[in-house]
Parts: structure tokens; sequence; C-alpha cells
């Protein structure tokens, strides 16, 4: 899965935005477990529906991975969901 991080925050772009399933899931439950290489952390997620957020954090995707990339893996190219995980 592709993030970006700020600080104490991981930020995650659901591909088909919100209709993609794991999104739905995190409307349901905002409980969720990290986990890589043997260890996990478990943490909540927060919707981040803000127009403007998911366009600086797509922003920061672009930054990170490079536009073209992003739209291979991002089909659309204005998602309008993104999710915020906490890292404390």
């Amino acid at each position: 899965m592709w993030f970006v991080r700020q600080a104490a925050r991981l930020y995650l772009l659901p591909g088909a935005g919100s209709d993609s399933q794991w999104y739905k899931n995190v409307l349901r439950t905002r409980a969720i477990r990290l986990a890589s290489g043997g260890a996990h952390y478990d943490t909540t997620a927060r919707p981040v529906i803000d127009p403007g957020a998911v366009a600086r954090i797509v922003q920061d995707f672009r930054a990170k991975y490079g536009a073209r990339e992003l739209a291979a893996y991002y089909p659309n190219p204005n998602p309008d969901v993104a999710v915020e995980v906490a890292l404390e």
C-alpha cells in the first residue's frame, strides 16, 4: 500500500475513492492494524473528506511517487477521499 507520512500521521488514498471497499470498512470501524515484517501496530483511521485536504494529500503522493506512477495506480485523477492514520 502506498502512503505518505507527515509527522505522526500516515495518509492513504483509496484507489477507487469513496467506492473502495477498504474505505467503506474504515467508515464502519476506525480501528485498524498496520503490519510489516512481523511487527504490528493497532491505531485508528480517520476519513478525510475535505476537498482541499484531499488535494494536498494527492499532491504529496505525486511528489513522493511521481505523477506517472500515481496516474497508473490511481486512475481517478481527482480522488474524493483520503484516510489519515494516527501513529501515536
